[in-house]
């Protein structure tokens, strides 16, 4: 399993690395580099990926822990707290490699690609008017509460999956033991 998450973190990586590596023609009117980092402090981006990135790291435990109870309703306690330890490894080993910090400059390219000076600058009005700033205020909380409730549609749509799967597989070992 390990081997399999470092091999699909190199397969980011390199797709990233190419990806990031070209330098993109901007428009003559794109706002500058500053103007978007500017952009993403009005608009408090940083804090808002933190509350996220916890909220999904919650979901996750929780979507693995309802995972592991169904598929191993045996687990013991102890593999269980490991199975949990190593989740929060890997949600450690993520926000290490994607700092929010380079994610933002990494990101500052689509901006200026999408978005001409005069756009983001209305942008940032609105949002320092008091309606954006109230927008501001309570996006975090809107998007935690969007994701439980998400959550839920996404945790019977994998239960469907898993279950449609195992019929899919369970089909193919009988049609394989036929032919023997």
């Amino acid at each position: 399993m390990r081997r399999g998450l470092i091999l699909l973190t190199l397969f980011f990586s390199t797709c990233c690395t190419t990806v990031f590596s070209q330098q993109p023609v901007l428009p003559y009117d794109a706002p500058s580099k500053e103007e978007v980092m500017n952009f993403f402090e009005v608009m408090h981006v940083r804090e808002h990926i933190d509350v996220i990135m916890k909220a999904a790291m919650v979901q996750v435990r929780q979507n693995v822990s309802a995972a592991i109870a169904k598929t191993d309703p045996n687990l013991s306690v102890e593999n269980t707290k490991k199975m949990d330890a190593l989740v929060a490894d890997i949600y450690n080993d993520i926000q290490k490699e994607f700092a929010t910090d380079e994610m933002l400059e990494d990101i500052v390219p689509v901006y200026q690609r999408h978005l001409t000076r005069a756009d983001l600058q209305a942008v940032v009005d609105f949002y320092q008017s008091p309606a954006g700033q109230r927008l501001l205020k309570e996006s975090p909380a809107m998007s935690v509460e969007a994701m439980q409730i998400t959550n839920a549609r996404s945790q019977k749509l994998m239960e469907d999956i898993m279950a449609k799967t195992k019929q899919r597989v369970d089909a193919m070992k009988a049609a394989g033991e036929q032919q023997k």
